[in-house]
């Protein structure tokens, strides 16, 4: 079962900021990079709008991915600890030498197992 701390930090992940571009910052850098002005009713701003719309149906698509990569982590935490305690408890019963090879192999898994949570989770709010 995952301790406080751990809970904390996997709910604490933040989904990245997509803003939608606003037709005034999108004038701006129009006239900046292009040295062209455009009046605030001018169509190719209709685009700004629409890049509006797909940012938010975007983000609706990620929050469920975020969720399912939170569940996976609560998961990986949870199940990182058992091993941890459950070698522990071998640890107490076997050699000093067998007690650092089963620790490291856990340890050694639980790493791999966190680290490739975090690189999904990194992949996903790119």
């Amino acid at each position: 079962m995952a301790t406080a701390k751990e809970s904390t930090e996997v709910e604490n992940l933040q989904e990245d900021e997509f803003k939608a571009l606003s037709k005034e910052k999108a004038r701006k850098i129009i006239a900046e990079q292009n040295n062209l002005t455009l009046s605030e009713d001018d169509p190719i701003l209709a685009l700004v709008t629409l890049h509006g719309a797909f940012i938010e149906d975007h983000k609706e698509l990620l929050k469920g991915e975020i969720e399912t990569i939170k569940t996976a982590l609560r998961s990986t935490i949870s199940e990182s600890l058992e091993h941890i305690q459950i070698d522990s408890k071998k640890k107490e019963a076997s050699s000093e030498a067998t007690k650092k090879y089963d620790l490291n192999n856990i340890l050694t898994s639980s790493a791999i197992s966190f680290t490739f949570g975090l690189f999904l989770t990194l992949l996903i709010m790119k």
